[in-house]
């Protein structure tokens, strides 16, 4: 039998999950209802948002978004950023990778 407090912890918990999950679930609807791929909304958004102005994110909204003509560059942030959005990418600091593990011969 659970004590009062994990009872708590798990619905306070809960709360915060579907929450995020109701976020981003209105910011993939309010993309399609403006006819804008979410993924390359979303991708993109998250790979400008750090260095746009604050003054002008509207820009950056649904309805006001362009897709960017596609270069190395846009193409690496949004796998990047659609990578980040499915937990794929390690955003903690640790050891950096220099090389992959080879296969024995």
């Amino acid at each position: 039998m659970e004590d009062g407090k994990t009872s708590l912890a798990r619905g306070a918990l809960y709360v915060e999950v579907t929450e995020r999950a109701a976020v981003f679930y209105s910011l993939i609807v309010t993309a399609r209802l403006n006819n804008v791929d979410p993924h390359a909304w979303l991708a993109e958004l998250l790979a400008r948002i750090a260095d746009h102005p604050i003054n002008r994110l509207d820009e950056l909204l649904p309805w006001n978004w362009r897709k960017p003509a596609q270069d190395h560059t846009s193409i690496a942030a949004q796998s990047y950023a659609a990578a980040a959005l499915a937990g794929c990418v390690r955003t903690s600091p640790g050891p950096a990778v220099t090389e992959l593990p080879r296969a024995a011969p």
